[in-house]
């Protein structure tokens, strides 16, 4: 064992020297506790088994909870009654707490189990709403869909999705919080082959050689096939009226984990008609619903038998006559104009006409004209004119 001994500086001893009996009396001095004896090396203990936790409630066994030191307690309180102490503790101890916070939201948000919600992304330019939604299972499963931003395009995108003349596709990219895109997805819009035919409409309906228009189908719709084999396409939803009230897709993104993980928003871009075209789109699907009304058999039937019905029964001919002057004639437009204000067409390249250049007006005339407007001018010095009455 080691004996210790402490020695008082002579600062201290002087110190002490100065100290008065009557101050002496305040204070309260403990009896002196035995020097303690340190031990360089103490004998290992006997070996102890540790209760397990909550062995004192549960297994009989009494267990004592750890007591704070008294002297701890009494440097917290004595720390903690200065304001500036207690303030910053406070505010020390608010950080901690929103930190933990914080590292908890950040390790959920990046976290890739679990459906996820990236929200809706709009492009004016073609009139479309995309929402977007994802999930991790083993690999990033999406669910798309697209509408009309306004009801009042709803006609115009059901249009291009039934009859648009060429392939169509919408591409989707997660991106990450600077926008560089993470993985990206073509998605194909399903296209009937036959719409092609309605490009070039003055040469639809011709009289082809069968043979070639069966070759021609055969192709396009095998050029069709290769497009969408191994891709996703959309899916139709058709609405109430008939319409094509949005589409929808759902499949895998070509993302990894981490990529994932990084993704705070989404983005695509549209191979489709703008809202100008599927305008167009929808006047030309008009003017073809026209002719082939006007072609059908029935409508051919019945212009068929209106023709027989006049032929049959010719409507009865009647004239208008009068006298005018004629004040002055166009020679360039073929327009003669009268007194009485009407207008009468003439073949400005005819004899007629030429017999009327170089006249002085005004010039009297008698007309005559049917109900079909063909008239003849009677006119004293320059012969018959035969004529259109314009008004």
């Amino acid at each position: 064992m080691w004996d210790w001994e402490i020695q008082e500086p002579k600062e201290q001893e002087e110190w002490h020297s100065k100290i008065s009996h009557e101050d002496q009396k305040e204070f309260s001095f403990p009896e002196a506790a035995p020097e303690p004896q340190p031990v360089l090396f103490p004998e290992p203990a006997a070996e102890q088994s540790i209760p397990p936790f909550g062995a004192g409630l549960h297994g009989g066994q009494e267990t004592s909870a750890p007591v704070f030191p008294e002297d701890w307690l009494t440097k917290l309180r004595r720390f903690l009654s200065v304001p500036t102490n207690f303030y910053a503790t406070v505010a020390v101890g608010l950080g901690v707490l929103c930190g933990i916070a914080i590292a908890t939201f950040s390790w959920h948000a990046s976290n890739p189990n679990g459906p996820y919600d990236l929200g809706s992304v709009t492009s004016a330019a073609v009139g479309l709403r995309g929402h977007l939604f994802t999930k991790w299972e083993g690999k990033l499963q999406y669910r798309l869909t697209f509408e009309p931003v306004r009801p009042e395009l709803l006609s115009g995108f059901s249009a291009a999705v039934l009859n648009s003349q060429r392939p169509l596709s919408i591409g989707i990219a997660l991106t990450d919080a600077q926008g560089f895109a993470l993985c990206s997805k073509q998605i194909l819009v399903r296209y009937d082959t036959r719409n092609a035919t309605a490009k070039d409409p003055d040469t639809e309906g011709l009289a082809l050689d069968p043979q070639v228009r069966n070759s021609e189908a055969e192709l396009a719709d095998a050029q069709e096939s290769v497009r969408e084999q191994g891709q996703d396409a959309f899916q139709n939803q058709i609405g109430s009226d008939g319409k094509v009230a949005s589409i929808s897709a759902q499949g895998e993104l070509p993302c990894s984990a981490s990529a994932y993980e990084n993704a705070v928003s989404w983005n695509f871009s549209p191979d489709f008609p703008s809202v100008a075209e599927q305008n167009e789109l929808l006047h030309q699907l008009a003017e073809k619903s026209m002719r082939n009304a006007a072609n059908s058999p029935a409508a051919i039937e019945e212009r068929r038998r209106a023709a027989a019905r006049l032929a049959a029964n010719p409507p009865p001919k009647f004239y208008i006559e009068g006298e005018d002057a004629i004040v002055d004639y166009d020679a360039g437009a073929g327009i003669i104009s009268t007194r009485g204000g009407k207008t009468f067409t003439i073949d400005k390249g005819g004899a007629e006409a030429a017999s009327l250049k170089g006249h002085d007006f005004p010039l009297h005339v008698h007309y005559r004209c049917d109900q079909f407007g063909s008239c003849t001018l009677f006119t004293a010095g320059v012969g018959t004119q035969h004529t259109r009455l314009r008004k």
